[in-house]
């Protein structure tokens, strides 16, 4: 049997239009808040995964069907929109822009990197003049309205990270291209840009294009989730979820699975969403877990 410890957690929330999927529930939905803990089976592999307040809507990313689903307690999964499917596609990290468009981190295996972007019309396009060779995996939106990306070059064995900037009608522009090895994930707060670096296990703060170490020695590192504290949720291959406060100390939230993709935060439902990886073809799994 996993695991678990959980502690309170604050967690920001987006403005956007809302997008009302249809599908018939998985589970008996409780009341908002209730205390009751769910592991809710998967459709697919996901990644990403992003709480909407506006909408009451947890997005995701599934990597089995080249899609964006939605989950909703009174209707369980639906998909939003089918993104172009490629041999080597395996999607990211996904957040959403004021206008309720859907801007999505795709791999890639160093020849088909990309990022999507999915309208309100529910139609995905992949933006233009991107460098195919970036895997990405990790995209936030900054409380600017800024977006950034993270991303790893393989070379033989050797991996180069970075971050950058994206505009979706110009591309991207460098923030970091030096100290990162395996950068999976970005969270930017009202504080600064944050990137973990999966090789080294390693959370780093931006200043001014410059790295500064902010929590070493983690279990492991995958996608972030910023809370409006200025702490960082993460998750990785340890099975373990950690939170890293904004002094750098951190602890394990909850533990016991097998390897914790994306996370993202309910705040008015008093959740934390989990998405966990199934071994060798097992099940995949979202947990909610009560705070």
């Amino acid at each position: 049997m996993n695991r678990f410890v959980v502690v309170a957690l604050t967690a920001a929330c987006s403005s956007s239009q809302p997008v009302t999927p249809v599908a018939t529930p998985v589970t008996p939905a409780p009341t908002q808040g209730s205390a009751a803990r769910r592991d809710i089976p998967l459709p697919g592999d996901a990644n990403g995964i992003y709480w909407d307040a506006s909408d009451h809507t947890l997005y995701l990313t599934d990597v089995t069907h080249d899609a964006l689903i939605a989950w909703t307690d009174a209707n369980g999964f639906a998909t939003i929109a089918e993104l172009p499917p490629a041999s080597k596609v395996e999607l990211g990290g996904l957040t959403r822009l004021a206008d309720g468009t859907f801007v999505i981190a795709s791999f890639g295996f160093g020849s088909d990197g990309a990022v999507l972007a999915v309208g309100p019309d529910h139609h995905a396009t992949a933006i233009a003049g991107l460098d195919k060779a970036r895997r990405r995996i990790g995209i936030t939106r900054a409380p600017d309205g800024t977006l950034y990306d993270a991303y790893f070059v393989v070379d033989g064995h050797q991996h180069t990270g970075g971050v950058a900037k994206l505009d979706l009608a110009t591309g991207e522009s460098d923030v970091v291209t030096q100290g990162l090895a395996k950068a999976v994930g970005v969270a930017a707060t009202a504080a600064g840009v944050f990137v973990s670096d999966q090789e080294s296990n390693t959370i780093y703060a931006i200043d001014k294009g410059a790295l500064k170490p902010l929590a070493s020695g983690l279990p492991s590192v995958d996608l972030l989730t910023a809370l409006p504290d200025g702490s960082l949720v993460t998750g990785g291959k340890t099975g373990a979820v950690v939170r890293i406060a904004p002094d750098g100390t951190h602890s394990e939230i909850a533990s016991g699975f097998e390897q914790v993709r994306g996370t993202a935060y309910d705040p008015a439902g008093h959740r934390l969403f989990v998405v966990e990886h199934g071994k060798a073809g097992a099940n995949h799994t979202l947990h909610v877990l009560p705070l």
